[in-house]
């Protein structure tokens, strides 16, 4: 614990005196020899387990396993990129969103088992970060400001920022110029950090998109990128009930580089989802497929759609008194 103490004086002191692009090198030898660097040399880079993992573990999003794996290679390997990478994950709750971000994080950045004992990546929540709608400018100043200190101390920094939906209107917008094709601002190159944003506010156009699909014969792995993304850029531009996006700059001006759709969940996934939280808790059972189609019971899935209301969210906590009942037949 001293050390860290001494270690974000030691980079507090070099950030206040030293904040020209001659002093770069001084900043980064620094930052490197007190703490955990996040250079294209120290960052994790474990493609391969993210793609396995996204195709394991990911479920009915066809989109997300095909895309997401090479767009964040090909911005990491790239050891000049032209800008910061943007991507926004949009889709109902329990679809993945969440759970694909942590994968990102673990894979590609993490120090050890746990993602938070990575100074590479920041992790900010609306309702948590940013709750006061009467403070915006406040919180633009401390975004702007945590962002300047730890892509200067990290250069690949990823910023995952949740709740977007939830985010009050125009804190957003404060982070616009770190998402420009700016060689340097202020001595600082932003342009190897990623961004990702997670948000519901296209869920109704991407359900409502599925279904159509469905009604017309297709399955929805035929529905591309192409297909839906503009109507989920547009749809969270003017959703102005869920604001984090409303009327953004980041949108108007093209900054975020790919808008993510995730496709509303069916049963057979769902059944899935459960399979492997059975898996994960080694549970069990003489007669596995009744454990499982019980706990399928316990989902609200809508009559007409098929599609579970909160995804494989509550999957976890709807299998722990099958867990107990397995303690007691011990």
């Amino acid at each position: 614990m001293k050390l860290r103490i001494c270690a974000t004086w030691l980079i507090m002191i070099v950030f206040v005196s030293c904040s020209t692009v001659r002093c770069s090198s001084i900043w980064n030898s620094v930052v490197c020899t007190v703490s955990t660097c996040c250079t294209d040399e120290t960052i994790l880079k474990n493609f391969t387990g993210l793609r396995q993992e996204l195709n394991d573990n990911v479920y009915g999003q066809h989109i997300v396993s095909y895309l997401v794996p090479k767009i964040v290679e090909e911005h990491l390997k790239n050891k000049d990129p032209s800008k910061a990478l943007a991507i926004a994950f949009d889709g109902a709750t329990g679809t993945g969103k969440n759970f694909v971000a942590s994968l990102i994080a673990r894979h590609l950045y993490s120090v050890g088992s746990n993602v938070q004992d990575s100074p590479c990546v920041h992790r900010f929540i609306a309702t948590m970060h940013f709750p006061h709608k009467n403070e915006v400018e406040h919180y633009k100043d401390q975004l702007r400001q945590w962002i300047l200190t730890n892509v200067t101390a990290y250069p690949r920094s990823l910023f995952i920022f949740d709740e977007m939906d939830k985010m009050p209107e125009g804190v957003v917008d404060a982070i616009r110029p770190f998402l420009e094709q700016h060689h340097h601002i202020d001595g600082v190159n932003y342009r190897k950090s990623m961004f990702i944003f997670l948000s519901n506010a296209a869920s109704v156009i991407i359900n409502r998109m599925t279904m159509e699909k469905h009604a017309d014969g297709l399955k929805r792995e035929d529905i591309k990128l192409k297909d839906v993304e503009r109507q989920m850029r547009l749809a969270a531009y003017n959703d102005e009930k869920h604001g984090g996006f409303w009327h953004s700059d980041l949108i108007e001006r093209q900054s975020i580089d790919f808008f993510v759709p995730f496709f509303p969940l069916q049963r057979r996934h769902v059944r899935k989802c459960i399979e492997d939280e059975f898996l994960k808790r080694e549970y069990v059972s003489s007669d596995d497929d009744n454990d499982v189609n019980e706990v399928l019971g316990e989902i609200e899935f809508d009559k007409h759609t098929d599609f579970a209301e909160a995804g494989c969210k509550l999957v976890a906590n709807r299998v722990l008194p099958f867990l107990m009942k397995g303690k007691d037949e011990l």
